[in-house]
């Protein structure tokens, strides 16, 4: 079987040195969410794609967005196998859970 649709799982490091730092990586994370893209954890990040053809369009918006001193990844994976994520949540994530979580 083909599968079409799939995520794209982002996983960036950004400097936090500098007041200019924080806020380069506040816009940052909120052009991620305005492209569609939501939190998994800390500096982790996915988004459902319908057509994995469209990954290098997606892949070439990242581009457009990130910190030039900032080191992204972005890896495709399809569908099925984001099903297969294991969360294992501690007591932290349990008080400070978001209902954003791998909704779908």
């Amino acid at each position: 079987m083909i599968y079409n649709d799939g995520y794209i799982l982002l996983f960036y490091d950004c400097p936090m040195v500098t007041k200019e730092d924080i806020r380069n990586y506040n816009r940052f994370r909120k052009k991620l969410v305005n492209l569609g893209y939501l939190m998994l954890q800390n500096s982790v990040y996915y988004k459902y794609i319908r057509d994995l053809k469209r990954i290098e369009f997606e892949i070439n918006k990242i581009k457009t967005i990130s910190i030039s001193d900032s080191n992204v990844i972005a890896l495709k994976i399809t569908n099925k196998q984001f099903l297969n994520i294991n969360i294992i949540y501690g007591l932290f994530n349990l008080i400070d859970r978001s209902e954003n979580y791998l909704e779908y």
